[in-house]
């Protein structure tokens, strides 16, 4: 009867990879849905934000720049791809998983389950006070590249006379100012952005471990 543990070791070893294997096959084909819809969004805004660009008066458009149009076009059609192509597909992925786990935890243990269920408001209510933050965070980094390509554009358009007043490193010195303020706008976004999506899992974490450590006391007491 050697075959027998060789046998399941065997099977649960082919069901392993499998499983492994269908879960990077779907997940290709969600990035390959999500990213062909968020494309496709950022396509026909900008499609109908050219329609619209026709319609426009000259002085509003002297009035906004062409440094700010095309960061317009650029930076915040950029940010909407992002948004659309990975936070929702995340919310998405993350709302059907916290489904499928309930249901299963529910079925094994409904104390652990409840107390999970419970902690996500929780956590979700810390995410977003520190969203807002994260929110403004990205807008000033959106208005600094906004203001750098503005400079840039000018600089460039007026290079011939900028030169002729023998003007090009005061408007030079101005560009890199402002490039500096995307530097440190983009710096301090992507970091506390990070902080605060390991922080929210960090209060999870610290939620199920208190959960853990409650039951052992219950079971010494």
């Amino acid at each position: 009867a050697w075959h027998g543990p060789v046998l399941y070791i065997v099977m649960a070893l082919i069901a392993t990879v499998f499983l492994r294997l269908s879960s990077s096959l779907l997940g290709v084909w969600q990035t390959f849905q999500f990213t062909t819809i968020a494309k496709d969004a950022v396509y026909r805004l900008r499609r109908d934000l050219l329609t619209r660009l026709g319609r426009i008066s000259m002085a509003e458009y002297e009035t906004l720049g062409s440094g700010a149009v095309s960061s317009h076009f650029v930076t915040d059609m950029q940010a909407i791809d992002q948004f659309l192509g990975v936070s929702i597909s995340k919310f998405v992925i993350a709302v059907l998983t916290l489904i499928g786990v309930s249901s299963v935890l529910l079925w094994m243990n409904w104390q652990l389950a409840l107390f999970i269920l419970f902690m996500n408001p929780v956590v979700i209510w810390f995410t977003l006070l520190v969203g807002k933050h994260v929110k403004e965070l990205k807008t000033r980094e959106n208005r600094a590249f906004e203001v750098f390509q503005s400079a840039l554009t000018e600089t460039l358009d007026g290079i011939q006379q900028i030169r002729a007043a023998n003007r090009e490193r005061h408007y030079l010195l101005r560009v890199i100012d402002h490039a500096r303020e995307v530097r440190d706008s983009g710096t301090a976004y992507e970091w506390k952005s990070d902080a605060a999506t390991r922080m929210s899992f960090l209060i999870f974490l610290a939620g199920f471990e208190v959960f853990r450590a409650v039951s052992m006391l219950l079971v010494v007491f």
